[in-house]
């Protein structure tokens, strides 16, 4: 069983690396190999890998059939369906996922996806269920997300939750309900009524809300990207998500009062040993505390694990923890097999795991000592996936964790659930409620000091293959038992994680990176030794701000730990929206901007044409604007010349046809450049032909929005550089673009992060 589940994971886990989705012509290519099954059945790993590829292309070739075309992208669809979350209210935007039954254009029935993810930016007047069935009229895209190195694939999470379009809901007279509370979202409806009551019972203090609901229900949805930082930090984020940690605690403490009280009565225990009867009330208690976490893949392992164990047990049979675990993760697999796109997944079962091997090898001590060696060991053999998915280590998870664990086990997390069992009686409720958001926002605060403290966590670069298999190597050996010669060679293995940085410019080069950043602009320009950020993208809300969650990713996934200038070109939210973010997660040395006045948060030296400056063999000279000009608005943004004395670059931000004419005319000669960022995301105000042609750029890139409302860039004005000469890019079709200028005027690129790294799931985009 364990040899056949890990083949049918790395399987799936292969398939998953495709570039294009195989067509269903290869399931029955595959056919005959069922007979070699049948004839050879000894070969358990090569035929899980097989089952586990076949099982792949199956489910994805029906989450990718139905897919929506994209002549209905940005066209007003009717849409007919059942809400099927949780609503998440984010600002003045309530956004859900809907189940989809019938799909309209133009009074014809589409095909199109089965589950969509829809924002209404006018229903906070509207009572929003789960399971309340709608008519709308809705614009949808489809899934489309940024493309960055070291950041999160939108697309490939959308793609494992089945969400297949996302849009907004129009203003229509027609949208109505035309159905309330479908029984099968039962579960998610209570979910929600719990939530509401905990919001309605809490009344105007807030503090804490957030995470009870999250111990409770599950319902992350209100916590600010700032509280998971804090916890990521200080490697908390386990005790937040309702996993196996909070499962295990609901069954020890069901166990223990239901086998208490049950034998307490003889005619009870007669009929059933009260030793079988806590187990099966703790399976039904965690299925219920599964439910109400909506059955995350954490506690989709912990019950699964818990169901096998506790029927092995009531059956006296004996079966290995390796083989719970085992049949955890094909069930969990068999089911989502996507699930493997999941950190959670893998954190999940690896922390389980780890521990069931060093309980065999190494933890032989007991009690409280056994606890803290727990949390030694899980923090050392999680260290290869949280540097994979989140290039970051907590440096103090274990002693937060010997600390914050036994207060959420043996306090925090059942006032939690005492708070939803006395929901019935409000007077006992609301007073409890008040305690435990009270005692949830001291933890938290806790937790957020230890967060400040300086070395708390360690960020990691992109690391080569041979330095994750000599860090995975050193990890097993630290996990051996001990009295085993050559276990310090762990630690000496562990060192590439120090040593081993990103390979920087040598003198005289220099990169250039357009990021993806949706509507707005960021870029980043690296030398030798310094680094130049050239806006920073918008702030959209506390859980989504783009100096936070692309921009900052992409420098830790670089290996660049401070900035040494950052330049907001200009006012503008799509510009300088997530500088504050960015600001307070990395060093920078000084700040410039063409409208330091709009920022109002972060102070910034003006951005005065004639300044120059020289790195690494590289001049970067500050061509527009200068101090008194009358120009205002996007003119005033900082224009960026950027030379090594053999090839060129420019950043305009979004300069409009009055600075590009004024720039011809006062420093004409250094207009011609290699690269030019195209200035306002490709607005006909911009680009005018004499600029165009004057800049003569072999390449011009734009960072604009997939189909965003303004239409950006106009086909105009790339045709205009098309003309010129220039091969022209686009971040929305391209993700980051990535160039290297060597000294000697070669140019290695472009690299087109969303071409390089190009998934099954993903739509091609034009």
């Amino acid at each position: 069983m364990v040899i056949f589940t890990a083949a049918f994971a790395a399987g799936i886990s292969f398939f998953q690396l495709l570039p294009m989705l195989p067509t269903s012509g290869w399931l029955l290519v595959f056919l005959p190999l069922l007979f070699l099954w049948i004839r050879y059945p000894q070969f358990f790993f090569v035929w899980g890998f097989i089952a586990g590829l076949l099982w792949a292309l199956l489910f994805a070739t029906l989450i990718l059939s139905s897919e929506l075309s994209s002549n209905l992208e940005r066209q007003d669809i009717l849409v007919v369906g059942c809400i099927a979350s949780l609503p998440e209210q984010i600002g003045r935007r309530t956004r859900f996922q809907f189940d989809v039954e019938r799909l309209e254009h133009n009074g014809l029935t589409v095909v199109g996806p089965d589950r969509i993810r829809l924002s209404w930016y006018s229903a906070k007047n509207r009572r929003l269920e789960v399971g309340d069935c709608w008519q709308l009229k809705v614009r949808l895209k489809r899934p489309h997300g940024s493309y960055n190195p070291g950041g999160m694939d939108y697309e490939g999470w959308l793609y494992r939750s089945g969400i297949r379009a996302s849009g907004y809901i129009r203003q229509w007279d027609g949208n109505r309900q035309i159905e309330s509370g479908r029984s099968r979202y039962f579960v998610h409806r209570i979910r929600q009524q719990i939530g509401e009551r905990i919001e309605r019972m809490a009344g105007d203090s807030q503090q804490g809300v957030a995470l009870l609901k999250a111990l409770t229900i599950g319902d992350r949805s209100g916590l600010t990207a700032e509280q998971w930082q804090t916890f990521s930090k200080t490697g908390t984020n386990h005790l937040v998500a309702i996993s196996g940690l909070h499962v295990g605690i609901v069954v020890v403490w069901v166990f223990f009062l239901g086998r208490l009280f049950w034998s307490r009565c003889s005619w009870l225990s007669l009929r059933v040993p009260a030793p079988t009867a806590a187990a099966l009330m703790s399976l039904l208690a965690a299925l219920a505390y599964a439910a109400l976490a909506g059955f995350s893949l954490p506690t989709q392992r912990a019950l699964i694990m818990l169901t096998i164990a506790l029927l092995a047990k009531v059956m006296k049979r004996s079966i290995r923890s390796s083989q719970i675990l085992a049949a955890a993760l094909f069930v969990v697999l068999l089911l989502e097999p996507a699930s493997v796109l999941s950190p959670g997944l893998w954190l999940s079962f690896v922390a389980v795991g780890v521990i069931l091997f060093a309980m065999n090898n190494r933890l032989k001590t007991s009690g409280w000592q056994q606890f803290g060696a727990v949390q030694w060991v899980v923090a050392i053999g999680l260290i290869p996936l949280l540097l994979l998915f989140f290039a970051q280590l907590s440096l103090i998870s274990p002693l937060v964790n010997f600390i914050a664990v036994p207060l959420f086990t043996f306090l925090l997390v059942p006032l939690a659930l005492m708070v939803l069992l006395l929901m019935p009686l409000p007077s006992l409720s609301a007073p409890l409620l008040l305690g435990v958001t009270q005692l949830l926002a001291w933890c938290e605060e806790w937790l957020r000091y230890t967060a400040n403290l300086p070395m708390v966590s360690w960020q990691s670069s992109h690391l080569p293959l041979w330095a994750w298999l000599l860090i995975m190597l050193g990890i097993l050996l630290l996990l051996l038992p001990r009295g085993l010669p050559a276990r310090w060679l762990g630690l000496v293995l562990l060192l590439p994680l120090a040593m081993i940085k990103p390979e920087r410019p040598q003198w005289g080069d220099f990169h250039f990176t357009l990021l993806d950043v949706g509507q707005g602009l960021s870029a980043v320009v690296e030398t030798q030794n310094h680094t130049l950020v050239y806006d920073v993208g918008a702030h959209f809300s506390d859980r989504f701000d783009v100096g936070s969650a692309i921009v900052l990713p992409y420098l830790q996934y670089r290996g660049i730990s401070k900035i040494d200038q950052l330049v907001i070109s200009n006012g503008d939210a799509d510009h300088a929206g997530g500088a504050p973010a960015l600001v307070d997660g990395i060093e920078v040395v000084t700040v410039m901007s063409g409208e330091p006045a709009r920022l109002k948060k972060l102070p910034a030296e003006f951005c005065q044409a004639g300044v120059e400056w020289q790195w690494d063999g590289v001049i970067f000279s500050i061509l527009h604007p200068h101090k008194n000009s009358l120009f205002s608005g996007n003119d005033l943004s900082c224009v960026i010349h950027i030379s090594n004395g053999a090839a060129s670059l420019l950043l305009t931000g979004d300069i409009e046809a009055m600075a590009e004419r004024r720039l011809l005319v006062e420093v004409p000669e250094r207009l011609n450049v290699d690269i030019v960022q195209v200035a306002h995301h490709g607005s006909k105000t911009s680009s005018i032909e004499a600029f165009v042609s004057r800049v003569s750029a072999k390449y011009a890139v734009v960072s604009a929005g997939y189909r965003n409302r303004f239409s950006f860039p106009k086909a105009e004005v790339k045709q205009r550089w098309l003309l010129s000469g220039a091969t022209f890019l686009n971040t929305a079709s391209s993700g980051a673009i990535h160039f290297e200028i060597a000294k000697d005027g070669k140019i290695r690129g472009p690299i087109e992060r969303r071409i390089e790294q190009r998934s099954y799931w993903n739509n091609d985009v034009e």
